[in-house]
């Protein structure tokens, strides 16, 4: 997302709760070499990967990120995402109530945007 238009502190939100499996920016963690958890873990990625990838968001159509800005909005407000699993692994990527509203207020805006 680096270039994009999405505010700063957004990307670096998404950027720590969303890019392990939604982009090429993955950080493996150890426990993702071990069979059969790394056939989960893989596939889990290039499910992630496959619905949305980060790193490609310049590359989408305006109406594509409009799409998956929408999808972002969504999934974390009703947290769908990041998924439950991944967070008791990954507490970092726990979304704090101010993180959330500043995710709502960016997809508000971008609809907003959108519509002129």
């Amino acid at each position: 997302m680096t270039g994009s238009n999405v505010p700063a502190r957004v990307r670096s939100i998404l950027e720590r709760a969303c890019q392990d499996c939604h982009s090429e920016n993955t950080v493996w963690p150890w426990y993702s070499y071990i069979p059969p958890i790394s056939w989960e873990i893989q596939s889990d990625v290039e499910k992630g990967r496959a619905f949305m990838d980060l790193s490609k968001w310049s590359d989408y159509t305006e109406t594509q990120r409009r799409g998956y800005t929408s999808a972002i909005g969504a999934a974390t407000q009703t947290h769908l995402m990041p998924p439950p699993m991944y967070v008791r692994m990954h507490p970092e990527a726990q979304l704090s109530s101010d993180e959330l509203e500043l995710v709502r207020t960016w997809v508000l805006a971008e609809h907003k945007t959108a519509r002129r």
